[in-house]
């Protein structure tokens, strides 16, 4: 069994030039709506039902998680025919508490109950709000 670990991250958070290390690395900056542009936003993160909902609202949102989570397991399925233990997924956002938590978590939540152990790791939910 492979395991995927998927990390949400802040590329405004020492990421700029150089996001993780990962297998597949989605850049949602301009492809998903940013709830932080909301004053009533700025400080909840991805995980408030408000802001998943936002995110989710976005034009294409949906089908970015169900190709990615796709791709996430072929990779997957790839890595295993490869002795590989694990692959990593990670979404970037400008500020690592929104958009990307939103995808990471939904994308987990697709790959659950399939044939892989799936890990979620939000390294910038809790750093500073940027831009605001």
């Amino acid at each position: 069994m492979t395991s995927i670990l998927i990390v949400s991250f802040g590329y405004l958070h020492c990421y700029q030039d150089r996001p993780p290390a990962a297998d597949l690395t989605v850049d949602l900056r301009a492809l998903l709506h940013n709830p932080q542009a909301d004053p009533a936003f700025r400080h909840q993160t991805g995980l408030d039902p408000a802001v998943i909902a936002t995110v989710m609202a976005t034009p294409g949102a949906a089908g970015l998680i169900r190709h990615t989570t796709a791709l996430a397991a072929e990779l997957a399925a790839t890595a295993a025919g490869q002795n590989r233990p694990a692959v990593s997924v990670a979404f970037g956002c400008a500020g690592g508490r929104h958009r990307s938590v939103v995808a990471a978590n939904q994308t987990a939540a697709a790959l659950l109950g399939g044939r892989h152990t799936v890990t979620v790791a939000h390294r910038d939910i809790y750093a500073p709000v940027v831009g605001g």
